[in-house]
């Protein structure tokens, strides 16, 4: 069985050695020689995303520390939504370092409410 979720991942290269077609060639091959993904089951996108659709990819943060650590000069942002309601996140990474962003949905506070006519400027 297993938890499954959904990623999307991009990046932005930040360095001057080469041009970003040529350095996202090269990680989205070293994305697929990564050992949960050497079978496929992931899509490019475009030049700068992979999508992932319900995978049980439990490494992701060894995999990504990997792959950030072989591209110091890239910022890889790496979207997650899991099987519950509350399990959406983000994560950037460059060079080793790392930074998670839960997703917050605030609690219901009656003085934030808005007229909705004025909100929507609908006429």
């Amino acid at each position: 069985m297993g938890y499954y979720s959904t990623y999307a991942l991009t990046w932005e290269y930040k360095g001057t050695d080469t041009t970003q077609a040529e350095i996202s060639e090269r990680i989205i091959n070293a994305f697929a020689d990564l050992p949960y993904w050497s079978a496929g089951g992931f899509d490019v996108d475009s030049d700068d995303s992979i999508y992932i659709s319900e995978a049980k990819w439990y490494d992701y943060s060894e995999d990504m520390y990997d792959l950030s650590v072989q591209f110091p000069d890239v910022v890889f942002h790496l979207w997650g939504d899991g099987e519950s309601a509350d399990d959406l996140w983000e994560e950037h990474w460059q060079n080793g370092k790392t930074q998670h962003c839960a997703a917050e949905i605030p609690p219901y506070d009656p003085m934030k409410m808005v007229d909705y006519k004025r909100r929507c400027r609908c006429q």
